[in-house]
């Protein structure tokens, strides 16, 4: 309601007296309305300071997260990594298994 009024009076700056007696017979003076724009600029300056505040909060817990998932996938790659060796050892050892039983079945014969 505040907005209205003051912008009403950013379009016509210089009121006329019938306004200037329509504002006294509601009781709004200028300086009421002075008050209510002082009042309107804390409170959006007050909202712009904490949306700030959150976005750089956001942004620092963003980077955290990155940090953190790029940590996890390095450590993943590396167990996978390493899975994939054990099990590459785990199929020579089965060869070399299967090989021997076959020799051992030989000798048996």
């Amino acid at each position: 309601m505040a907005t209205q009024k003051i912008s009403h009076y950013k379009k016509q700056p210089h009121t006329t007296k019938k306004e200037q007696a329509l504002l006294k017979a509601s009781g709004i003076t200028p300086e009421n309305l002075l008050e209510q724009s002082r009042l309107e600029i804390i409170y959006w300056f007050t909202q712009l300071q904490d949306a700030r505040l959150s976005n750089k909060t956001l942004l620092k817990e963003k980077v955290d997260i990155e940090k953190s998932r790029n940590f996890y996938m390095e450590l993943a790659n590396k167990r996978l990594e390493s899975i994939n060796q054990n099990r590459i050892e785990i199929q020579k050892l089965q060869d070399a298994l299967a090989l021997l039983e076959e020799e051992l079945s030989q000798l048996k014969c």
